[in-house]
C-alpha cells in the first residue's frame, strides 16, 4: 500500500534543508504542494487548470472539488510508493479532503512530522534581529511582529486540532531553537533524536 507522510512547520522556520533531509533519509518523493499547484497553473493548460484560474481571475476561492481533482491527478503520476507531502493541508477542511482522497487512492498515513520552535518568544525576537526581516519592523513597526504572532498562532491551533483527529498514526515532532542558518548535519542530529 502506498503511503504518505505530512510534513508541518511552525512559522518563519527554513524549510527546503529539513524536507531534503528527511526525504532522502526516509526515500520519500517530495509533494510540495504550493510548488505543484504553481506548476500545474504556469505549465499546464487542461480543463482543470482552466477552471482553477477562472476561479482565480473572478477572486473566488477555489472549489474543494478542484482541489481534490488536482491532488488525485498529481498523485496518480506519483509512482514512488512513499510520498512527503508538505504545504497542504493547512486547514481541517483541506485535511478532511486528503483523508477522502487517500481513502479514494488506497493511500495510507505513515508519519506526521512536525517541526516547531522551541521557544517561540525568543524565536521571534532572535527572528527580527535577521537585517532581511528588521526592514519590515522598521518599515511597518508592530504590525509585522503582530502579523508574525498571528500567523503563528493560527499554526498552532491548526496543529493541535489536527492531532485530536490523527490518533492512530507515528508523530515525530523536531524542536528548533532559532538558528540563522541551520546545516544539514544539525537538521539529520534533530532527525534521528
Amino acid at each position: 500500500m502506498r503511503k504518505i507522510s505530512l510534513l508541518f512547520f511552525d512559522h518563519s522556520i527554513s524549510k527546503s534543508l529539513i524536507i531534503k533531509a528527511i526525504s532522502e533519509k526516509f526515500n520519500h518523493y517530495i509533494f510540495d504542494f504550493k510548488k505543484e499547484f504553481r506548476n500545474q497553473l504556469i505549465n499546464e493548460d487542461d480543463d482543470l487548470t482552466k477552471k482553477i484560474k477562472l476561479f482565480l481571475d473572478s477572486g473566488n476561492i477555489i472549489p474543494s472539488n478542484l482541489i481534490e481533482k488536482f491532488l488525485k491527478n498529481k498523485f496518480n503520476e506519483i509512482e514512488s510508493p512513499k510520498i512527503l507531502l508538505t504545504g497542504f493541508p493547512t486547514t481541517i477542511d483541506q485535511f478532511l479532503i486528503l483523508e477522502n482522497i487517500m481513502e479514494c487512492l488506497k493511500i495510507e498515513f505513515e508519519t506526521i512530522w512536525y517541526v516547531r520552535q522551541n521557544n517561540p518568544e525568543d524565536f521571534m525576537k532572535e527572528y527580527f534581529k535577521d537585517p532581511k526581516q528588521k526592514c519590515w519592523t522598521d518599515k511597518f513597526g508592530e504590525e509585522s511582529i503582530e502579523n508574525w504572532k498571528e500567523r503563528f498562532s493560527k499554526i498552532q491551533i491548526f496543529i493541535t486540532e489536527i492531532q485530536k483527529i490523527i490518533l492512530n498514526t507515528k508523530w515525530n515532532i523536531i524542536e528548533i531553537d532559532y538558528e540563522i542558518q541551520l546545516d544539514e548535519k544539525q537538521i539529520i542530529t534533530k532527525i534521528n533524536d
